[in-house]
């Protein structure tokens, strides 16, 4: 009598994180995963004699990747927020180079949203009328509050090197 067992395994082998460095751009600014996607379908030059079904194969894959990438900036977010973290965390392979990029990148300033802000205190009052700020300044929701919540983040390291 022979038994029969089915093994079944899931493997997941991954390298580096890569990180689009135009996509992040894009989505530090508040752009959707859908409009980079499209931005992205644009830039791409397909020769005109190319077949529906292979451009629609295409603007899968690029929604695809874009839909991805947003993801692994959700997921880095916590990291970005605290940059100690982002060299030290083991669930994103990330060279040392690539880690300095996004920091840089995710704590840059808009010049009007800084100009908006200069003067006041970085209060929860002010964060809740950030959209005014964001539409004086025409940017993005999402962009002036990541903006805000920078400054004051940096801020309070600021003050506490400065206290100790």
């Amino acid at each position: 009598m022979s038994y029969f067992s089915e093994v079944l395994m899931d493997c997941w082998v991954t390298g580096s994180t890569g990180v689009d460095a135009e996509l992040f751009a894009w989505w530090i600014q508040g752009v959707s995963h859908a409009e980079a996607a499209k931005r992205r379908e644009s830039a791409l030059e397909l020769p005109a004699n190319l077949p529906d079904t292979r451009r629609r194969a295409i603007r899968e894959i690029n929604f695809a990747e874009c839909v991805e990438q947003y993801q692994i900036f959700e997921w880095l977010t916590p990291y970005l927020n605290s940059p100690p973290l982002l060299t030290s965390q083991s669930v994103f392979q990330l060279d040392s180079v690539q880690a300095g990029v996004l920091v840089q990148l995710y704590y840059s300033l808009d010049d009007a949203v800084v100009r908006a802000l200069l003067g006041k205190l970085l209060s929860k009052a002010l964060r809740r009328d950030i959209d005014e700020i964001a539409t004086s300044a025409r940017t993005q929701l999402c962009s002036a509050r990541r903006q805000f919540d920078n400054l004051k983040r940096v801020l309070k390291h600021v003050e506490q090197t400065v206290a100790r």
